[in-house]
């Protein structure tokens, strides 16, 4: 074992292991919240251990944004690596990060409660946002979205909407409503995954 950790190098070690034990450093110091809160698994901070299955779906869509963004990243990293393909890393390196910011705002809500408490930007003006971001991305890559899969990135792209239609619909909340709202961008993200 101690043989194996003498092939890894110093900076892939330094890599991994410095930023995370800078998070655990940091949630130890700061002053504002339990550690309990930050270290925790949320369900068990709920205490509902005996529904594990709690955000099941929002979770898998929160992997399916990790899977894209670290699929894009790494692709750049290959391409930038064979200094190959100037416009497709580009390409990758956008969608990575754009992928890496819907991951975050997926997880942390950014959206819904960050943003709007701690900034008072509203969710509709984030959302605006987002969507410039994104149609910066179809304008400037236009011709490679042509030509991959412009399919499956439309679909992505119409269940994204359908998904921002149906929360603001006057519906009153309940199974349905979760189901389409929810639903479609569940499959959007599994769509723009894909692509």
């Amino acid at each position: 074992m101690p043989q194996d950790f003498a092939r890894t190098p110093l900076s892939v070690l330094g890599a991994v292991l410095l930023p995370a034990s800078l998070v655990i450093v940091a949630a130890a110091m700061q002053p504002w919240v339990p550690l309990d809160d930050l270290m925790r698994d949320p369900i068990a901070i709920a205490a509902s251990n005996d529904k594990f299955y709690y955000g099941l779906v929002s979770n898998l869509g929160v992997l399916l944004w990790c899977a894209a963004a670290a699929v894009c990243l790494f692709g750049t990293a290959l391409l930038h690596q064979g200094s190959a393909g100037g416009h497709a890393t580009l390409f990758l390196l956008y969608s990575g990060f754009f992928s890496a910011l819907m991951l975050v705002d997926d997880l942390f809500l950014l959206h819904e409660f960050v943003v709007p408490n701690l900034f008072g930007i509203g969710e509709r003006r984030l959302f605006l946002l987002y969507g410039l971001l994104l149609g910066g991305l179809i304008v400037a890559f236009q011709r490679l979205i042509r030509a991959t899969d412009p399919g499956l990135f439309c679909l992505s792209l119409a269940l994204f909407a359908l998904g921002l239609a149906a929360d603001q619909l006057p519906l009153d909340p309940g199974a349905v409503t979760r189901l389409l709202e929810d639903g479609c961008k569940f499959l959007g993200i599994a769509a723009w995954a894909g692509f």
